[in-house]
């Protein structure tokens, strides 16, 4: 049986809010890595998930794991601005065990496949969803085979680049095996947690793919949904509340609510299972429901989240949200209604955004009563409509290319008319204060936080954003 070791890059330093204390970082665990895992224990291979944001290893630690094991080959998933990590990771593998063939996967190497393989310590990049085809990979480098008719992958063959067949989509997400929670320190990915305290948290994914049109997306799972099915995703939590004892879970998927009467199959079936979860989950202002949200908020669900963007319906309409203010206040107040926290995301930056339309977006987020609001720095990533708009100078440029700056947080990569990078990164700070150095928001934190962990956990919140 083959080692495989699967690496989560350390991003502190890239996201300058993180630090490296598990005990008071919030931390999702690495899931695409562990969905991959899944899928190459399905396939006789022994992997191995090293989180190096969790654990934050030394090179020597790294040395040690390298040269104790038999692995053949390391993988390393890797977004745009932790490429460069990345690349220095693999650089250090390939020092430390030549032998080791590597590969990068993730959202980086699957939108811009051409950058990725460009560095000389990638062996191949693995593009799109890796449960089904990546053991295939695997299975060619351990047995030295061709890599002509292994699906989505590039790779370097006597100085060319190399560009497979894309990865076949996973149509019957109910056939992919459940993440590999065993693979993982489960009880370190902690959140504070409303009534909980601070617990382990876990994550969830029911769907794969997004039906809208933003664009400032790079649609990974593409724009056909597929849905797992209610009896696939009670078997889920019910093995992982059971089994590990986790009661907290973050939904990820892009939309949760797509399929009202889906979601409200599953939140039945929780209540009479009597499932005891909290949960989070995202949903869309074109697609709110009361008779829906009731259902959800029963079934432990206490956080709503939509993507508001922009507190101008111009702008709106250019970023293509197919949606309206007064339906952003409509579900807002209905998620109020039914008991929800309640979280919007801003983008300040937008094309042709200005110093007004960016302080409408402020009062907005306050004028809606939201518990939680974040402003990220437009950020126009590789293949997405939005970088075709920046390169073009069409309602922003693009002023830099250096990718560890291609982050939402304390930088921006744009200019727009009349607004400078600069600029753009002291309204995000402005935005931050205005909205969360007022009473309510301040309450909101404490109550959600418990006052043992408030002093410690609060002001690390409150002050990565000014």
């Amino acid at each position: 049986m083959t080692d495989v070791l699967l690496f989560r890059p350390n991003y502190e330093g890239i996201y300058t809010s993180f630090k490296t204390s598990a005990k008071v970082q919030t931390l999702i665990p690495p899931t695409s890595l562990m969905y991959v895992a899944s899928g190459l224990e399905r396939a006789g291979f022994r992997p191995k998930i090293v989180d190096l944001q969790l654990e934050n290893k030394t090179h020597h630690q790294l040395r040690k794991i390298l040269e104790r094991t038999d692995a053949k080959v390391a993988g390393v998933t890797t977004t745009t601005p932790e490429i460069q990590e990345n690349v220095q990771l693999l650089d250090f593998i390939k020092r430390v065990r030549p032998d080791i063939k590597t590969v990068m996967g993730g959202p980086h190497p699957t939108l811009l496949p051409d950058d990725a393989i460009r560095y000389n310590s990638v062996d191949a990049i693995f593009k799109g969803e890796g449960e089904l085809e990546f053991p295939n990979l695997i299975n060619a480098f351990v047995k030295n085979k061709s890599l002509k008719k292994v699906g989505g992958i590039s790779y370097k063959e006597k100085g060319r680049i190399i560009h497979n067949r894309p990865a076949r989509l996973i149509d019957d997400l109910d056939s992919i095996p459940f993440p590999a929670w065993h693979l993982i320190k489960y009880k370190d990915y902690l959140w504070p947690v409303k009534d909980r305290g601070i617990i382990p948290g876990g994550t969830m994914l029911t769907t794969r793919g997004c039906p809208y049109r933003c664009v400032f997306c790079g649609k990974l799972f593409g724009r056909t949904v597929r849905f797992r099915s209610p009896d696939s995703v009670l078997e889920e939590l019910k093995l992982i509340t059971d089994d590990y004892g986790i009661k907290f879970f973050i939904m990820l998927d892009e939309t949760f609510t797509l399929k009202k009467d889906r979601v409200i199959e599953i939140c039945k079936r929780i209540v009479k299972e009597k499932i005891d979860i909290t949960w989070f989950a995202s949903t869309r202002a074109n697609i709110c429901d009361l008779e829906m949200f009731r259902w959800m908020k029963k079934a432990g669900c206490d956080r709503i989240t939509m993507g508001v963007e922009s507190g101008s319906q111009k702008i709106l309409n250019i970023l293509k949200k197919d949606a309206t203010l007064k339906q952003y206040e409509d579900g807002f107040r209905m998620a109020k209604k039914v008991g929800f926290e309640t979280r919007g995301s801003f983008i300040i930056g937008n094309p042709y955004d200005t110093l007004k339309t960016i302080r409408q977006s402020i009062n907005f987020a306050k004028r809606i009563d939201l518990d939680e609001a974040y402003f990220n720095i437009m950020t126009p990533y590789p293949g997405t409509e939005l970088y075709d708009m920046a390169l073009k100078g069409q309602g922003l440029r693009l002023v830099v290319k250096d990718w560890r700056k291609y982050r939402r947080w304390g930088n921006a990569v744009i200019e727009l008319d009349g607004l400078k990078p600069d600029d753009l990164v002291r309204l995000q700070k402005k935005a931050h204060r205005s909205f969360y150095f007022r009473p309510k928001p301040i309450m909101h934190q404490l109550r959600r936080m418990g006052l043992v962990d408030t002093v410690k956990a609060g002001l690390k919140y409150i002050t990565a954003f000014i």
